[in-house]
């Protein structure tokens, strides 16, 4: 087809994804076996969703220079915004207790799952209820947004609201997990995702994305998966 193409004058973007099927099936059959479950190797999810399959060879780490301003710049905003982050935590602390940082799953380059660390801004006692508010969800996919979340404190709106809650992930930077600009990372797992939007874990999530930028109030997933795309798509054209 590009062959085709290129004969008429035009281009065609294209890429190609391999994937040794066979061998991931004997991998998640021994997982199976090994558990007990009696789940067939073509009924397992690891089948798809194998870290070591086509997602991981995929995945590019940062560039050096990249890796280098994120640890430069984040060592240099976690020593500037010391004393604000510790205004925060004593807020947290003598308005509900402890604890002070929420550490939750998120997905990250190729496929691999992390901690990430915010603010605590919900009360400790309804921080999991994530299914008793879904009919409050501001949003048409898999993401969950409400401005009216009931589990929200009220110091916990006015962190979100001014993104002071994500001033830890700067620690994330430092780990590696993230970097300072990239697609959101998300906590759904990721066989909740489109295919097609799992091109988006081939590169390192960062703190802030184009779609939180200039598209916050959207509540369109696809449009923000599309951004997400757009980004990555950015990158392979600086390669």
């Amino acid at each position: 087809l590009c062959a085709r193409l290129a004969q008429d004058g035009l281009a065609l973007a294209s890429e190609l994804q391999v994937l040794a099927p066979r061998l991931e099936a004997q991998r998640a059959r021994r997982r199976a076996e090994r558990a007990s479950t009696g789940t067939l190797a073509g009924e397992s999810v690891d089948v798809r969703w194998e870290p070591r399959g086509v997602q991981a060879v995929l995945a590019r780490p940062l560039p050096r220079w990249k890796r280098a301003l994120d640890v430069g710049l984040a060592a240099l905003g976690l020593l500037l915004l010391a004393p604000l982050m510790a205004l925060i935590a004593l807020l947290i602390l003598v308005t509900s207790g402890r604890p002070i940082l929420y550490a939750h799953e998120r997905t990250g380059l190729g496929l691999t799952r992390f901690r990430m660390l915010k603010f605590r801004t919900m009360r400790v006692s309804h921080a999991d209820g994530w299914a008793d508010v879904q009919y409050l969800n501001e949003m048409n996919g898999l993401v969950f947004k409400s401005a009216a979340d009931p589990r929200v404190l009220r110091l916990g709106k006015l962190l979100r609201r001014t993104s002071l809650d994500e001033l830890p992930q700067l620690v994330n930077v430092l780990r590696g997990d993230m970097t300072l600009i990239g697609p959101r990372a998300l906590s759904p797992t990721p066989e909740k995702y489109e295919p097609w939007q799992l091109r988006r874990f081939d590169v390192t999530p960062g703190i802030a994305c184009t779609w939180q930028a200039a598209r916050r109030a959207d509540t369109d997933t696809a449009e923000w998966m599309r951004a997400d795309l757009a980004y990555v798509q950015r990158g392979d054209s600086r390669r």
